[in-house]
């Protein structure tokens, strides 16, 4: 496993890309980070509240799936992997089941190659 810091990276990046572009990035990532958080909360009470119906008609799939696309944009199929993780990190950190991410597992079903 590598076990790169955050400062190791911008060591590497940012001669290549620029300060900003490396910090406007790092921001952008973490913005949707939480953002997919939220919805992951939001679209499980959802399904819990309608008997759990098709990921396709709960009311955040859309932008979950914008969110999807976006992170293969911005950091490729290992950044959409590492998102779920961060997703799952934050809801423990709220002391949230992780395991039903089902916004990502199935709502990604198909963006740069995601299977669920």
């Amino acid at each position: 496993m590598n076990n790169r810091t955050l400062e190791s990276l911008y060591d590497e990046i940012a001669p290549k890309v620029g300060h900003e572009t490396f910090m406007a990035a790092a921001s952008r990532v973490d913005s949707l980070i939480t953002e997919l958080t939220e919805l992951t909360i939001a679209g499980n009470e959802w399904a819990e509240e309608n008997s759990y119906p098709a990921v396709e008609n709960y009311p955040q799939y859309q932008r979950a799936r914008e969110i999807g696309k976006e992170f293969l944009k911005l950091a490729g199929f290992k950044g959409m992997q590492t998102a779920v993780g961060s997703v799952r990190k934050r809801l423990y950190g709220k002391g949230l089941d992780g395991s039903s991410l089902i916004l990502m597992e199935y709502g990604w079903s198909g963006i740069g190659g995601w299977q669920s």
